[in-house]
């Protein structure tokens, strides 16, 4: 017998809030799909190779999904400064047309530069302090480690630049399958990067630090998601990926956790150039974790592995609640 009770709800009106929430929920979820290759499980895995000696390193990773081969291909050369340079093909094959689509992008960590300004970001009447030129320092030899994280291999490489006590590491991480490191999502076409300023030689104790980092690219480059989602990007090719440079990844000052959003300002050297400022407290020892990689449709901000277990949750949580209410309502 069906209960008269005005405040109940119908059935159809809780399955049309169960369908609601849920297409709500599994969003982050389609975005995380879409950064990770925009391919699901077929990309989850590819064929990696890393080589390395001297100043250079590449990581080349060849993946096949959907009928689409890509190619990856992410270099660090450390012989005018250290510079992350990414390339990306894919050859899509249909019954009437045969597309191929290129990215090239690089970022070259350039200067560093003391400062203040009241608004706490670097423009042109921050008063500079001192600046230090990152491509004049010498390099060590880039260094190539197997590392295991979540039980996937996967490949460090590192550098670093000493200059008295003062020292600028540099340390990139790449795995063949999607895996996570300090809640940032990764996929096969994509680097980790771990920044280190250690000991920098301030001149005043209220001065505030910026890396300043020059981006290229073959197409122009998109500054719109700067400040809401902390990140560059590349125009799109044909087939909707994007080269996209993001700092909002962990970023700690002598030991203490800072969250985002991390001071940013950008300065335009035409379409295909600009120099990005990541400003950081005064400290002695910095630690920042920004990615460099190519994604599909993606935005870096989604990335990260809590948007799916919130959303596994929520939706686990409508489904159970419907259920109960409808029981509910039969047996009454």
């Amino acid at each position: 017998m069906i209960s008269n009770n005005k405040n109940a709800l119908k059935p159809k009106t809780i399955g049309l809030l169960c369908l609601v929430l849920s297409l709500l929920a599994l969003t982050p979820i389609m975005r995380i799909a879409a950064a990770d290759g925009g391919q699901g499980q077929s990309e989850q895995s590819s064929n990696m190779q890393v080589s390395s000696g001297g100043n250079q390193a590449q990581v080349v990773s060849n993946i096949e999904a959907n009928g689409v081969e890509k190619s990856y291909k992410a270099q660090l050369d450390t012989s005018q400064g250290v510079t992350v340079h990414v390339n990306f093909e894919s050859d899509s094959e249909s019954q009437n047309a045969e597309s191929e689509n290129e990215i090239e992008f690089q970022a070259t960590f350039q200067n560093l530069v003391e400062f203040t300004d009241p608004s706490g970001v670097l423009t042109n009447t921050s008063t500079i302090i001192q600046s230090m030129d990152l491509t004049q320092l010498s390099y060590s030899p880039i260094q190539e480690t197997q590392v295991t994280y979540n039980g996937i291999q996967g490949y460090e490489l590192s550098t670093q630049a000493t200059q008295g006590n003062f020292t600028f590491k540099v340390v990139a991480y790449a795995f063949p399958n999607s895996t996570a490191i300090n809640a940032t999502s990764l996929s096969p076409s994509s680097l980790k990067i771990v920044i280190y300023i250690l000991n920098y030689p301030y001149k005043q104790s209220n001065s505030l630090l910026a890396l300043q980092i020059r981006t290229q690219s073959d197409a122009s480059v998109d500054t719109s998601n700067a400040n809401s989602q902390e990140d560059i990007q590349s125009s799109a090719s044909s087939l909707g990926e994007q080269a996209v440079f993001s700092w909002n990844g962990p970023l700690t000052v002598n030991g203490q956790s800072y969250s985002s959003p991390i001071k940013s300002s950008i300065t335009s050297q035409g379409d295909e150039a600009k120099t990005l400022n990541l400003i950081y407290p005064h400290g002695q020892s910095i630690v920042h974790d920004p990615t460099i990689g190519v994604y599909l449709g993606s935005v870096p901000l989604y990335l990260q592995p809590t948007f799916m277990i919130g959303a596994a949750a929520v939706i686990a949580i409508v489904a159970a609640l419907s259920i109960a209410m409808v029981s509910r309502r039969i047996r009454k």
